[in-house]
């Protein structure tokens, strides 16, 4: 089967990496020219896995690459969860753990003290297996309604698995930010979340190009994902209140609970100011929605959506006929505001039959400059800046 590719960048490398797959291709930034074919095995011998996350954790502060590989197995499936930095190059495992179930990961999430592994009820059946005798990604997946989602709680410092959550049965592509609070030794993740996986069929060739308008709200609900908060209490507590035993069940598992949503507005491809990831005070989020969706008859985004977290209030930003992609902050470096920069965004026009690069206020989404590109750049779902060397 074709295997999608995401990129990550660094500041020396353009880094695409198959998705759900521990192989990377470092590319140079400018000509594109491919300069290393390699797995997380060779960054580190301790590294080794099948399947990765699409989506790496940066931490801005250490300059930190978190991720984790996955090897299944026949009874179980073991998982390494890791941190690269220039310090120590060559990896640092920090946690070593096996479940019997290989799950789906598309993205995780991070804080300065932990990083949390998000394992929602959606499986490679076979432990991957089924992939390769069916020839289909669909059918490789299971998806269980009855099951719970797990988050796996890792303590970077001490290098251990220190609690798991339980969770209802949901499902996220895109994890946004997480922090600690200190008073109370909890953990806040915001996330895109979703009822569950059905994006997957929402996203095939046949559904996206069916003009058929009845059938038109049940596919844009598949697509549906909110901005949500959710809260892990009292990491600690929950360590001691186990014993550090989490091999039981998981309906034994202390319980995640939301803190709040903003279900206005669907809500994904969502983008922060990276100078305060991992902070508790920080804002604004800024990310792809359909918010428009009364004035056209396609399931595709169409406008974009800037979240004050504080407030839980959104400003909206769209035109007929538009389909923007993920909207990359840009800080103004001269700026103190943590909104003080710009919104970088390709749109395709298809009253235009043509693409351009949108340049958007962060604080009011106004229209700074739009640069025509006289061709069609093909809808795609994520993008990054990579600032002009002196």
């Amino acid at each position: 089967f074709h295997v999608n590719v995401s990129v990550s960048v660094t500041p020396e490398f353009v880094v695409p990496d198959q998705t759900t797959a521990a192989e990377t291709i470092c590319i140079d930034p400018v000509s594109l020219e491919p300069k290393q074919r390699f797995t997380y095995g060779h960054v580190g011998k301790d590294l080794q896995g099948l399947l990765s996350c699409a989506h790496e954790e940066y931490d801005p502060v250490t300059q930190s690459n978190i991720n984790f590989v996955a090897t299944p197995g026949l009874l179980y499936t073991t998982y390494t969860v890791f941190e690269v930095s220039k310090a120590n190059p060559s990896g640092v495992v920090l946690a070593r753990f096996t479940l019997d179930k290989l799950h789906y990961v598309h993205s995780i999430s991070s804080t300065r003290k932990y990083v949390i592994l998000p394992l929602w009820p959606l499986t490679f059946q076979w432990s991957g297996l089924k992939f390769v005798a069916s020839g289909s990604v669909m059918d490789g997946y299971h998806w269980d309604p009855t099951a719970l989602s797990r988050f796996v709680v890792i303590d970077r410092q001490e290098r251990r698995v220190v609690a798991h959550y339980q969770f209802p049965a949901k499902f996220c592509f895109h994890t946004i930010n997480a922090f600690d609070y200190d008073e109370t030794g909890d953990i806040c993740m915001d996330l895109s979340l979703s009822a569950d996986h059905s994006a997957f069929e929402a996203l095939l060739l046949d559904q996206i190009m069916d003009l058929d308008v009845t059938t038109l709200p049940t596919r844009r609900e598949k697509l549906r994902s909110t901005f949500t908060r959710i809260r892990l209490s009292d990491i600690s507590g929950a360590e001691l209140a186990l014993g550090g035993n989490f091999s039981g069940p998981l309906s034994r598992m202390p319980r995640a609970t939301v803190d709040f949503e903003i279900p206005e507005v669907t809500f994904d491809l969502a983008r922060i100011n990276e100078e305060v990831r991992h902070d508790s005070a920080y804002r604004y989020v800024y990310g792809l929605s359909a918010a428009m969706a009364e004035h056209h008859n396609h399931v595709f985004v169409d406008s974009i959506v800037k979240i004050d977290v504080r407030t839980k209030t959104h400003l909206v930003w769209g035109k007929v006929g538009l389909t923007p992609s993920e909207p990359v902050f840009v800080k103004n470096p001269d700026g103190a505001d943590e909104d003080d920069g710009v919104l970088l965004t390709v749109v395709l026009d298809s009253t235009q039959s043509q693409s351009a690069l949108y340049v958007l206020d962060a604080k009011t989404l106004a229209e700074v400059a739009v640069v025509s590109l006289s061709v069609i750049v093909p809808f795609h779902f994520h993008g990054s800046f990579l600032p002009l060397k002196n």
